[in-house]
């Protein structure tokens, strides 16, 4: 048991920044869009 704890804390921590690394991926590509979409609606 005790030797399982530190794989357990450690793939919990690796989750979570997967989680917080999964969530900047999709707010930078919606910072694109909408970069993408104002520049074609100023360019139209």
């Amino acid at each position: 048991l005790e030797r399982g704890k530190p794989r357990l804390s450690a793939l919990k921590r690796w989750g979570r920044g997967d989680c917080a690394f999964r969530l900047l991926n999709r707010v930078r590509e919606s910072a694109i869009f909408l970069a993408l979409w104002a520049g074609g609606a100023h360019a139209s």
